[in-house]
């Protein structure tokens, strides 16, 4: 196999993959597909300038480079990727009106939800690669996800968005 990863300039992936890191490629790139469609829609109804570009962030610089590296990947091993799909134009405003419609709240709690599960899967999936080069590539899609997540939760907790737990400090006794 002489695929070079975008995401990691340079390194060659030059074993085959196991049918592990086949099926977490795989399941990568159809809930990357899915989050693309989410996060499109997501920005196309947020009103708050600061979280549409952070969705588009997170849209053109992590969630489309896992895509392209999972499928990469799995053309190389010559397997079927996931489609059907839908996309958007961002800016588009053929949605529904109001009664369909997601608050800014709403849309980053979803976004750091969907978030919080990819890191979860990014640290499973990268344990179980055997192949070094696959599991670099999860290692920086979790840094990746978890500093966008980052930006997303100081925003949200800047526009009081979240509702924070209460601390040690200010539980009734």
């Amino acid at each position: 196999m002489d695929l070079i990863l975008k995401l990691n300039l340079g390194k060659k992936v030059e074993e085959s993959l196991t049918i592990t890191e086949i099926s977490n490629l795989w399941s990568l790139m159809d809930n990357s597909l899915i989050s693309l469609s989410h996060i499109e829609v997501l920005h196309n109804q947020s009103s708050n300038d600061t979280l549409k570009r952070i969705l588009k962030d997170i849209r053109d610089n992590l969630t489309k480079k896992m895509i392209e590296n999972a499928n990469s990947l799995l053309e190389e091993a010559k397997v079927e990727p996931p489609s059907g799909y839908s996309r958007r134009d961002l800016e588009s405003k053929n949605y529904q009106k109001n009664d369909a419609m997601l608050t800014d709240a709403e849309i980053a709690s979803t976004v750091l939800a969907t978030l919080g599960g990819s890191l979860t899967y990014f640290y499973y999936a990268m344990l179980q690669a055997t192949n070094p080069i696959i599991a670099s590539m999860y290692l920086d899609f979790f840094n990746d996800t978890a500093k966008k997540a980052s930006k997303l939760m100081e925003l949200a907790i800047d526009n009081s968005w979240i509702n924070k737990p209460p601390t040690l400090n200010n539980v009734k006794q």
